[in-house]
């Protein structure tokens, strides 16, 4: 049962996390205002964003791959160690793929919905950060409750990310 718990909270940390999201300040308001400060297209940030997202979810599906494997570990005390590096693994992947998206050049008539969208990542990589903690520390509520926030945070994001046209954020796992 515990690895159950274990194996779903950190599928939960890796899969849902967004196409890029951290859980600190990349730059406050500097970096939102030198990305916006250079223009693109809608469909240049699009194309732009889908490559970014669409590099993290193959990284994440490898990930994925490995927590899946745990089930075969001998105790659920390595499962969990192990559950809980992938998980902060996954962040850290994000982290990277957030600092390109915030990035980009935006289209003006797009950047408060955009800055918007990056704020629900780094949201969701918070939410992701808290279940790879509850594992390591073997608190099954925090992990229960950081997971339902992660799943409000990608079910608003996914919601901004299709306004926008960025198919491979909004269709993610």
């Amino acid at each position: 049962m515990l690895r159950s718990l274990l194996l779903g909270a950190a599928l939960a940390a890796v899969a849902a996390t967004g196409c890029g999201s951290t859980s600190y300040s990349t730059g406050g308001g500097s970096s939102a205002s030198q990305a916006g400060a250079s223009s693109a297209t809608r469909a240049q940030f699009t194309a732009q964003a889908d490559a970014i997202c669409t590099t993290l979810h193959a990284e994440q599906g490898q990930l994925r791959s490995r927590l899946i494997a745990l089930e075969r570990l001998p105790t659920a005390r390595q499962a969990r160690k192990a559950g809980g590096a992938i998980a902060r693994e996954s962040v850290a992947l994000a982290r990277v793929a957030e600092a390109k998206l915030q990035a980009l050049a935006r289209p003006p008539a797009d950047a408060a919905t955009i800055e918007h969208l990056l704020a629900g990542y780094r949201e969701e990589t918070g939410y992701a950060l808290r279940i790879a903690e509850a594992i390591a520390h073997e608190y099954p509520r925090g992990q229960e409750a950081a997971a339902r926030g992660l799943k409000r945070a990608v079910t608003v994001d996914r919601g901004l990310a299709a306004g926008l046209g960025i198919r491979a954020c909004a269709e993610s796992e």
